[in-house]
């Protein structure tokens, strides 16, 4: 086990807890970012933090950031770390066309720089974007997920992207099967960063072949969108390691005071029965005005 946990800035008024857990595989594959509202960054590199500052960055303004490199890939740990490192570069964005737009390039550009074929590797993308108003622009590519804690329950706030996401946005499966699908944990992800997708996007002739595709489908409102954060609510995005190991898992359990703690007994729980990597970051702010 190779456990990093990253508590910054502790205040019982705001917190920002990062975790990642390389659990029972040989390299940990996950990586996360964070970008505090004092422009103070963490990721890492070669599975250890890398930490700096941003003098640029908007006071106030918060990025977060999970990361899952594609295991059986070649390469899965390298194209997670490109992806953070394009994200730490990039401005903060408040849109989601802005956003959509700026993930595509990024997306475009390492495709070009990892691209072997159809074994080119992947990450998972999820983050948030927040401003000090509690206005979240969040996006999701693959199946690292996001929750929201609010009113005392938490609430799974992305969409998977599996086979069966993309079949009943196009009305091709009914909305029972959808939910069977939603059930269980073993959902192969068909798009990912630097990848590309497979099976999801239609050609001319209305049909969605199997073949390997450089181009994402990223749709606003789904997998790009707004999402108010109120005072004293808690963010947390978090890779497939923490939930995939549990059949009809929905949400995490029921939230403590102490988040550190908290956090820890996250990793706990998961290495009960996770055969992944383990990354996600909270994020809790009583001061949103």
């Amino acid at each position: 086990m190779d456990t990093i946990i990253s508590e910054v800035d502790p205040d019982p008024q705001w917190q920002l807890i990062a975790t990642s857990e390389r659990g029972p595989r040989a390299e940990n594959q996950d990586n996360y970012l964070f970008i505090t509202n004092k422009g103070q960054y963490e990721h890492l590199v070669d599975e250890k933090k890398q930490t700096g500052i941003l003098k640029n960055w908007p006071e106030g303004h918060t990025r977060l950031v999970i990361a899952d490199g594609m295991g059986g890939h070649n390469n899965g740990r390298q194209a997670a770390e490109a992806v953070v490192k394009a994200l730490l570069k990039l401005d903060f964005q408040s849109e989601p066309q802005a956003l959509r737009d700026q993930l595509n390039l990024i997306h475009n550009q390492l495709f070009e720089q990892f691209h072997q074929g159809a074994r080119t590797p992947g990450s998972t993308l999820v983050m948030a974007d927040i401003a000090p108003s509690g206005k979240a622009v969040i996006a999701n590519i693959g199946d690292s997920r996001a929750y929201l804690y609010h009113k005392k329950t938490w609430k799974l706030i992305t969409r998977d992207h599996s086979e069966a996401e993309f079949a009943y946005r196009d009305n091709e499966i009914s909305e029972a099967d959808y939910a069977k699908s939603l059930l269980h944990n073993s959902n192969r992800i068909v798009q990912a960063m630097v990848f590309g997708s497979s099976g999801i996007i239609a050609n001319k002739a209305g049909v969605k072949t199997r073949q390997h595709l450089q181009e994402l489908r990223i749709e606003l409102e789904k997998d790009v969108f707004i999402q108010t954060i109120k005072a004293g609510d808690i963010l947390m995005l978090a890779s497939d390691g923490l939930w995939s190991g549990k059949d009809h898992y929905v949400s995490p359990l029921s939230i403590a005071t102490d988040l550190s703690n908290y956090a820890k007994q996250q990793i706990e729980d998961a290495l009960e029965t996770t055969q992944d990597n383990v990354s996600f970051v909270i994020y809790y702010n009583q001061k949103i005005f």
